[in-house]
């Protein structure tokens, strides 16, 4: 995992037209945390990626409290998760 998309990739992940990733410990390299921020955030009544493409995901809450209004990914778990959009987290970057 790298430590800033700006200098290494061009922005957080959203999904390619293949569909969601599913992460595990595997897949990144050293974790320091046990989610990852993805580019999942909550605006205007609905979950959306980055890149503008809505979702759903059966574990996000339909109305999250406004701190919680960012998601991120359990890599123990796989479960997707709101969570505080000030907490200092690992990234996934592409």
């Amino acid at each position: 995992m790298r430590r800033g998309s700006a200098v290494f990739y061009t922005d957080l992940y959203s999904p390619s037209p293949y569909g969601l990733i599913h992460l595990s410990e595997e897949d990144i390299t050293y974790p320091q945390t046990v989610s990852v921020w993805m580019g999942l955030r909550f605006l205007d009544g609905r979950w959306f990626w980055l890149n503008r493409q809505s979702v759903s995901i059966a574990s996000l809450p339909s109305c999250p409290v406004a701190k919680y209004r960012c998601g991120a990914q359990n890599i123990k778990t796989s479960v997707w998760e709101n969570r505080d959009c000030n907490e200092k987290m690992n990234f996934l970057c592409y």
